[in-house]
């Protein structure tokens, strides 16, 4: 009885999850950044990654990934409802990505890469006493 109650419920969270996923795309514009954390071992040391941006768009144009900092255009393509960019991630710091339209240059969504480190930065000196 209760491993019944239990696996109903399990499956009622599981398809809400599934059609909030579906509902998020069908909605409106969206870009999220696969990993969206890169970790390096030191801080203050370049993270290295390979991302992948996944995005929709409200209708089929020309579109291009802005890296806000610098206002830099990585790439440009034609789409018409879905679309992939592969970016090699390079940075000491989080980087804000756009998703914009070619004409109009205007902003559609946004997407977030945080970096981590393993290892913090020890400001406090060692010093050895030999007695």
């Amino acid at each position: 009885m209760y491993f019944r109650a239990l696996l109903s419920i399990l499956c009622i969270g599981v398809s809400g999850f599934v059609n909030a996923e579906v509902s998020e795309s069908k909605d409106g514009p969206y870009m999220s950044a696969l990993p969206n954390k890169c970790v390096a071992l030191h801080k203050g040391r370049t993270c290295y990654a390979q991302i992948t941006m996944r995005f929709a768009v409200p209708k089929p144009g020309q579109y291009c990934l802005l890296r806000r900092e610098d206002e830099k255009v990585i790439a440009c393509e034609a789409i018409e409802r879905y679309g992939l960019f592969q970016l090699q991630f390079e940075s000491t710091s989080k980087q804000a990505y756009s998703l914009i339209e070619q004409l109009t240059k205007k902003e559609i969504a946004q997407a977030m890469i945080d970096v981590a480190w393993v290892h913090q930065k020890k400001s406090r000196k060692r010093r050895w006493r030999l007695f």
